[in-house]
């Protein structure tokens, strides 16, 4: 069994090169060593998710659903919902979206959202 602070040492190469097998050459294991201890440590919580996310955003890369709705949309929307000549259905129908989607943009008094 290895000591927590060669456990620690392992898990900080792996953090520094972001490979199983480059972290084993720095650290002189095993590959395989490497990939259990991460494991373990990703099922304990102590993951680095958040480092993973901020990588992929730096390459340009976003998760989740898209927005339905642009910039633009959501300004003609409130718009829209600001002048009270065009009902709630058709603002709807114009952008193609559902009633639900359209108040998680813009509120009843025609005011965006946060978020």
């Amino acid at each position: 069994m290895r000591s927590a602070e060669e456990m620690m040492e392992i898990l900080e190469a792996f953090d520094l090169v972001g490979t199983y097998r480059g972290a084993a050459a720095l650290v002189g294991c095993d590959h395989k060593t490497v990939a259990r201890l991460v494991e373990l440590r990703d099922r304990a919580g102590g993951g680095v998710p958040v480092a993973g996310l901020a990588s992929a955003r730096a390459r340009g890369r976003f998760g989740g659903r898209p927005k339905k709705l642009t910039g633009e949309q959501i300004q003609m929307a409130a718009a829209m919902m600001q002048t009270k000549t065009t009902s709630v259905n058709q603002i709807c129908a114009t952008f193609q979206i559902g009633r639900t989607t359209l108040y998680k943009y813009v509120t009843p008094n025609g005011e965006i959202r946060k978020g």
